[in-house]
Order: C-alpha cells, then structure tokens, then sequence
C-alpha cells in the first residue's frame, strides 16, 4: 500500500481545508466523517480505497448532488485519528482530487453551548446525518484510557503538539508483513522523543503491514541518527531496511516520496 498522499498545493487553499474540518469536527472516536470524494463513487471503491489506510469496519455512503459523503468507521480511534491528521487536505491513492476527512458528529449531537444543532455544513449536501443508523449505533465506546489520551491530543495537551507528517518525518520500507505500529515504536523510540501518534506501521486489506511504515521525530538529530544506525539493516527474512527522510508535502509522496 501507498504511504502519505499528495498534499493540495497552495498553504491557504489547504489551511482553509483544516480550519473548515476542525470548526465541524465531532468528538476524537473510531468514527469518520469523509466529503468531496468524486460524483458517483461505490461502496466497494470507497471500502477498497480506504481499507489502505486500516482495517474498516463500516462505510456508509451518502450522495449528494455535486459531490459524495461518507460515513467510514475504522476498528480503532488510533487508525481515525490518523486519517483526520494526516489524509484531511490531501489526495487519497486512488483518486485524483483532495477530500475532507474530521471526526463524525456523535449521534444525537447538536447540543449545548457552540454545537452544531444537527444543522449540515457547507460540504454535506443535505447528508448531514453522521453517525450510523441501525442496529447497534455504536461498539461499546473505546476505554477510558484511550479516550482520554485521544483527548489530550486533539487538544494538543501532550508535549510536540500535533506532528505535520513532513518535518523531521522517516519513510520506513521493507518491513515484513507481522510489523506493528508497536514494534515501529519500540524500534525507533531509543533514537529519540516521539510525538504522540507519531509512529504509524501501514496496513494492507488483510489487516498485516504493506511493507511501509512512518516515524515522527521531534527533532533532527534524531532523525540523522536512526537514518545512519538503521538504513541498510539486513532483516532475518534477507530483506533490508529502506529507512530514509520523508519526502515534503507538495511533492508526490507516495511510496516515500519516491
């Protein structure tokens, strides 16, 4: 599976994206909320599409009239929080224009002070409706733990902020196929501070790692030293590590820039 995806080119065009994201924005959950995707989009396509960047659970399609909306529930708030900090303002791999990604209203959402009422937002197309109808509307909640540490990052209460993916970011290739996001952080953690979700191992359909992976440092010493410790490595399975600086937004990022 690809890495990052192509940023949209022009920092006002994409900062207005952010901003209008984060004005709309539900609660940090598992839960996505996904617009502009193109006229005339698929469930399957948009399962296919998005089942790169982690396991999904459930998709919901809601059409519009110029464009589309989804609904896109990942089986972790870990994989969503990623989407929403990385995906939001760019190109998805296999499409050909930027797509808005935030956080799903909670059902029922709409109340007290600053909530948007129910009412739907410049991008929604009358789909205002973001969050899953149906049985069971929900999986049981995250634990406390998770939510509160998803809190605090949303609210930039951890030290390092939120990572941008591209300053003092390692494309990580030719991991073998039973790598973690856990064993990236355990691997790269000794060579310095890394921002909260800082660290991501890329899955492919079948739930096990594609081969790539992305590390966040907060400063670039640290990123000079796994580069020259680890690039090369040989891997018990005659692979060797592919260990190198991310490519910037702006540029083709996929496969690391390459």
């Amino acid at each position: 599976r690809s890495g990052a995806s192509s940023r949209v080119r022009g920092g006002q065009t994409s900062d207005r994206i952010a901003s209008m994201a984060d004005e709309q924005s539900g609660p940090p959950s598992d839960n996505l909320f996904v617009t502009d995707l193109p006229v005339g989009l698929l469930e399957d396509q948009l399962r296919e599409i998005f089942a790169s960047y982690g396991e999904v659970m459930q998709t919901k399609l809601l059409p519009g009239a110029n464009k589309t909306s989804a609904l896109i529930r990942y089986s972790s708030a870990e994989d969503a929080q990623w989407l929403v900090e990385n995906l939001n303002g760019n190109i998805p791999q296999g499409l050909e224009t930027p797509v808005i990604v935030r956080f799903a209203q909670a059902k029922g959402g709409g109340k007290g002070p600053g909530a948007s009422e129910g009412r739907p937002g410049p991008y929604s197309n009358g789909a205002e409706a973001q969050a899953w109808g149906g049985k069971g509307g929900g999986k049981g909640g995250k634990g406390k733990m998770q939510s509160f540490i998803s809190g605090l990052i949303a609210q930039n209460g951890l030290p390092g902020g939120k990572y941008s993916n591209d300053e003092n970011c390692l494309f990580v290739g030719g991991l073998p196929a039973d790598c973690t996001t856990q064993d990236l952080y355990s691997l790269f953690t000794p060579f310095g501070a890394i921002p909260a979700n800082g660290v991501k191992a890329m899955t492919a359909a079948d739930g096990r790692c594609s081969g790539i992976g992305f590390v966040n440092f907060l400063s670039p010493e640290s990123v000079e030293l796994a580069v020259g410790t680890l690039n090369g490595a040989a891997m018990p399975n005659g692979k060797t590590l592919d260990v190198k600086v991310k490519a910037p937004k702006g540029q083709n990022g996929k496969g690391g820039g390459q």
